[in-house]
């Protein structure tokens, strides 16, 4: 794992908080919460993430606008996103073209192929 391991998970479901918070930290990452899109930007900034997971229906700001908001920014340019999504709901190209995230998961998502994902982002794919 690089040095980085921090991993900030914006989720205005208590629940899906604690179930990443759990999976992540037992695999090694260190999990920061966050319950808007607000809270995740300032959790942003102060922890230079290696990955963010962002649900895309948050109050305060979308995962879409946090997305977007870290693509201006240079330091947080390359940082990869996960946006959790309602299934159904999709993001055209032109939604994307000014972020960075890498996969969208449609809720209800399993957390063990989350964590996979996670692990294939950050390390290479885990054999």
């Amino acid at each position: 794992m690089s040095e980085n391991n921090t991993i900030v998970i914006a989720d205005d479901e208590a629940h899906i908080l604690r179930v990443l918070e759990l999976k992540l930290s037992s695999a090694g990452f260190t999990c920061v919460k966050a319950g808007n899109g607000l809270q995740a930007w300032d959790q942003i900034v102060r922890t230079r993430p290696a990955l963010v997971i962002s649900d895309y229906q948050m109050p305060e700001m979308t995962g879409l606008e946090l997305a977007e908001k870290m693509y201006q920014e240079n330091e947080l340019r390359g940082t990869p996103i996960i946006l959790l999504t309602a299934r159904g709901f999709s993001l055209t190209p032109d939604d994307l073209a000014q972020t960075n995230i890498q996969y969208r998961v449609s809720k209800p998502f399993s957390p063990r192929e989350l964590l996979a994902l996670v692990q294939e982002i950050l390390m290479g794919a885990v054999k």
